[in-house]
């Protein structure tokens, strides 16, 4: 258990409600599958926020909540599934987004896809308790509205926009606030159940012979929870 404690938690929610019956007329499926399939019944869809004005507004709320000026935070993190651009990392444009003071915080981004804002909590948690850091903002920012596949509405109508954030700091010597001990391990094996294939070095933006469809979301659901269930036991 690490000394270490959340101090103020923040969100943000695009205005713009697309409901279940939007997207079985825009995408032909039968009314009310998306329900009966994936217990979803609407998401928020951005219009012209970005990463970063989410991830901004979110961590304005949580430093609010905890009471910190922003001049007062040692490191951002930011931990998305996808930055907002290849370079920098999205930390450093929140930071700017911020007003943050220049060079008063380190910035990084950790992307453990939909594990990202866990591992980042696990690492700066350890940060903390070593005396690195005294206050780390995270924050995970999401635009999966970009991305979805229609020809995949298992996955598609799952995903929406948001963003939420936190301030870890170390938690005094009587308080009960802790972070407890964390268990993680990647199974590589099944590294193309859920991908999005372009936007890196392999298939580039610029290459030819990147598709369109490369630059979407593509989750196996099913191979996804076969092997959920075969590894999930120890967790």
């Amino acid at each position: 258990m690490l000394a270490v404690k959340i101090a103020g938690v923040g969100c943000y929610l695009p205005a713009r409600r697309v409901t279940n019956a939007d997207l079985e007329s825009a995408w032909s499926l039968e009314p009310g599958w998306i329900e009966r399939v994936a217990g979803v019944y609407e998401r928020r869809y951005a219009t012209s926020e970005t990463t970063v004005s989410m991830a901004a507004a979110a961590s304005r709320a949580a430093l609010a909540m905890a009471g910190i000026d922003v001049a007062a935070v040692e490191a951002i993190v930011g931990a998305s599934t996808a930055p907002q651009q290849a370079i920098p990392c999205t930390a450093a444009l929140v930071q700017r987004e911020l007003m943050a003071p220049d060079g008063a915080s380190a910035c990084f981004d950790i992307n453990a896809t939909c594990l990202s804002f866990l591992f980042a909590l696990q690492h700066a948690s350890h940060l903390i308790a070593a005396g690195v850091y005294r206050t780390v903002l995270i924050f995970s920012s999401e635009l999966g509205s970009r991305s979805l596949n229609p020809q995949e509405p298992e996955s598609a109508v799952l995903f929406g926009d948001a963003a939420a954030a936190v301030v870890v700091t170390r938690a005094a010597q009587n308080e009960p606030s802790a972070v407890g001990p964390a268990l993680f391990r990647t199974y590589s094996s099944g590294a193309e159940l859920t991908t999005v294939a372009g936007g890196g070095t392999l298939h580039a933006p610029n290459d030819p012979t990147t598709t369109p469809e490369m630059n979407l979301f593509h989750m196996d659901g099913p191979g996804v929870f076969k092997r959920a269930v075969r590894v999930v036991t120890p967790f």
